[in-house]
């Protein structure tokens, strides 16, 4: 067992003050100390002394190893005091009151239904800030992605969006008040018309999409390592997936 360098006692009897040392410090921080900052942390004389602990958490779950020979919080790492929220106590609720329920379900719900709502809130003052919603910066984008000529029909553009024709409709009236789409006539079909992102729409695109690299409700993405990132989305992708078969089935 590691020893502390204050007394060498074995690393058992300050088990739980080691773990509640390197909480504080994440909560401090924002990331985990490299194996140096940890020995600083604990107190500890040397580098050999903190990998050994490192390897009980480890083995624990506290700790989980990261890219770069970095470490991150474990699947067993506990919010701080300073850290937990309302969703904390309803899981220890749920946990406890409701039987069988599936809190953690409910755990995982409501934190993803906590960040569209501020997802949503951030993209709407984001865009208000051009003078436009933020479902209009959805069209402008949805055209934008079309490619050159930047023209789509209102109904192929209603596939893209949980919305009816009638909705997207509204998005694409707006956006011709604002000059920012032009209405052309379809040259397959002289009865229709079709929509095309204009010079005047793709300017306050490129506008929105420089602002949000400073707005809290895109920019929050990196703060997280690359790699989280990337499992972040497998999962939620994954959890996509299976609830629309369940749904269909």
């Amino acid at each position: 067992m590691a020893k502390s360098s204050a007394g060498r006692r074995p690393l058992h009897r300050d088990h739980e003050a080691l773990k509640q040392a390197l909480r504080t410090a994440y909560a401090e921080q924002g990331v985990i100390p490299s194996l140096a900052g940890m020995a600083t942390v604990w107190g500890f004389a040397s580098k050999s002394s903190a990998a050994r602990v490192v390897a009980v958490l480890l083995e624990e779950g506290f700790l989980q190893a990261a890219p770069g020979r970095r470490l991150r919080p474990g699947k067993n790492f506990p919010p701080t005091a300073e850290d937990r929220d309302v969703v904390d106590e309803a899981v220890q609720r749920w946990a406890s009151g409701y039987g069988t329920a599936p809190y953690q379900a409910y755990d995982i719900a409501s934190r993803l239904q906590g960040v569209a709502r501020k997802i949503d809130q951030g993209s709407e003052q984001a865009a208000a800030k051009i003078g436009v919603t933020a479902g209009e910066i959805q069209v402008l984008d949805a055209l934008y992605r079309l490619g050159p000529p930047f023209t789509s029909s209102p109904t192929a553009l209603k596939r893209q969006f949980i919305l009816s024709l009638a909705g997207v409709g509204k998005r694409l009236a707006g956006l011709e008040r604002k000059r920012l789409i032009d209405r052309i006539v379809d040259q397959r079909d002289g009865r229709s018309l079709l929509v095309r992102l204009n010079d005047a729409g793709r300017a306050l695109l490129e506008r929105a999409v420089a602002q949000d690299n400073q707005e809290p409700h895109i920019a929050w993405v990196r703060e997280l390592l690359p790699d989280e990132v990337a499992e972040l989305s497998r999962l939620l992708r994954k959890a996509q997936r299976i609830i629309e078969k369940k749904q269909s089935s």
